[in-house]
């Protein structure tokens, strides 16, 4: 096995492993909202807790940025609190993984959508900057591919 294929094993091992540690906790927390599990729920029912538990991710990442950055200017001497801004990330990350469990969304699925538009993204700055790839190449030693068509 060659040193990516582990690396992709490890990785999706191991995301698989944080998607089922939080479809536990979905589990749980869908019969008490809904007296019911994940797979009985109703498209509705489906579509608005996928919805609260997003926009639920989104207040966890802007949690995040507070304890991870000074983002406000305008307001000097703000301490960053790393073990707060990981606490924030965890909590956020839990929330990225619910559409996993409600859209029924492999590991292997999403790691070739990834990777996927991963390189789709690559290739349109590297042919929209070229400038900045050739700069990067220069000061590191090594060309980025992708782009050029």
């Amino acid at each position: 096995m060659e040193t990516g294929q582990i690396m992709k094993t490890k990785t999706l091992l191991s995301l698989q492993t944080l998607i089922e540690h939080r479809r536990t906790f979905q589990e749980l927390y869908i019969y008490k909202r809904y007296g019911k599990s994940v797979g009985q729920l109703t498209v509705e029912e489906r579509n608005t807790v996928l919805k609260d538990l997003v926009f639920a991710g989104v207040v966890e990442m802007i949690e995040f940025l507070d304890k991870a950055t000074n983002w406000k200017d305008h307001r000097p001497g703000h301490v960053i609190d790393r073990e707060k801004a990981l606490e924030e990330l965890v909590d956020a990350f839990n929330f990225m993984l619910t559409p996993f469990i409600y859209m029924d969304i492999s590991v292997e699925e999403f790691f070739a959508a990834f990777q996927k538009k991963g390189q789709i993204v690559l290739n349109r700055f590297v042919d929209e900057f070229p400038q900045i790839v050739d700069a990067v190449a220069a000061s590191q030693g090594k060309y980025i591919s992708g782009g050029r068509g």
